[in-house]
């Protein structure tokens, strides 16, 4: 019986993946939500208002600014942060957070590394791998770029190419300058 029932729950996870593909390749939603964003019937569209901020945050680094400082400002300003209006169990309290607007440039996490905002909606990106010692216990896995299913949707971009090129060029910069400065040993 545990065996037909372990075999039952993966052919529901494959089934409902099947389906998620399905939605990936008709340029669909598929769950999943960015700030900036909204999804009325079935479709993605801008959210005017919070738009505004993410070309706001593009703007400020790319001129300079700092991820902390963006977000100390927008939590000063009362700008409601990602997922602060969603519900949840358990509700969001901290506001903005640097981690939220810096991300992983190389995982795509993160409003500055988000492709979307340039109109690219990425799926199968990356996928979740549980633990065999515990269930809970889940890790995130990128998968390679050949499996990623990536459509082109110049409605849905909020950041023009070119500041989406400065951000990415700052981006670099920092990272050649903090790479360096790990090598030669500082802080």
């Amino acid at each position: 019986t545990g065996a037909m029932a372990e075999h039952y729950r993966q052919e529901i996870g494959r089934r409902t993946r099947r389906g998620l593909e399905g939605l990936a390749r008709q340029a669909r939603p598929t769950g999943g939500r960015a700030y900036g964003y909204r999804v009325r019937e079935g479709r993605r569209e801008i959210d005017p208002e919070q738009a505004e901020i993410v070309r706001e945050i593009f703007g400020r680094y790319a001129a300079g600014w700092s991820a902390i400082r963006i977000a100390a400002d927008l939590n000063s300003r009362g700008v409601p942060s990602p997922g602060s209006t969603w519900n949840r169990t358990r509700g969001r309290r901290r506001g903005w957070m640097a981690s939220a607007i810096n991300g992983n440039p190389e995982e795509g996490i993160g409003i500055l590394n988000n492709d979307l905002y340039r109109g690219d909606i990425v799926w199968n990106r990356c996928r979740w791998i549980r633990s065999a010692v515990d269930g809970k216990k889940r890790r995130r896995v990128l998968n390679p770029r050949s499996q990623w299913v990536v459509h082109h949707d110049e409605s849905l971009r909020i950041v023009p190419e070119d500041l989406w090129q400065a951000v990415r060029g700052r981006q670099s910069d920092r990272s050649a300058l903090i790479g360096e400065r790990v090598r030669r040993g500082l802080s």
